[in-house]
């Protein structure tokens, strides 16, 4: 490969990279709401001891994941089209590129609401379970 052709080729795989550092960071936030959520679900036995207090939590949960879903499901999207675009660059300087496959989109999407509602249930499970255990003799 020589000049010109690297330098396509480096753009094609930088742009993907910038949106896969993108997509990562909302990943990265959706992890962090989760597990804080649930790490304060869990602690706190205050919150997990009233229905309208978990129920405030989940609701408030559910509203960040709207959001954040939204902002990753498109640049999910923006990832796949960019892996699409730096794949003919790649293979038409004979370079292959197997581990640059991002998921489907449907699959992102059901994977993140499939952790959205486990958690979701979780937290009112656990409320659920404590009240039985508190109103015990």
């Amino acid at each position: 490969m020589i000049g010109p052709e690297l330098a396509e080729l480096k753009a094609a795989l930088d742009l993907y990279a910038t949106q896969y550092a993108a997509t990562d960071k909302l990943w990265a936030y959706f992890s962090s709401v989760t597990l804080a959520v649930l790490g304060f679900s869990v602690a706190s036995d205050k919150v997990s001891k009233s229905f309208m207090e978990a129920s405030i939590v989940v609701a408030s949960y559910v509203a960040f994941c709207i959001g954040n879903f939204s902002a990753l499901y498109r640049s999910h999207q923006q990832l796949v089209e960019f892996a699409a675009i730096t794949h003919p660059v790649a293979l038409k300087y004979q370079v292959v590129l197997t581990t640059l496959e991002p998921f489907p989109a449907a699959s992102v999407a059901r994977f993140y609401w499939a952790v959205a509602i486990a958690i979701s249930v979780g937290i009112l499970f656990i409320t659920w379970r404590r009240r039985v255990k508190s109103s015990l003799p």
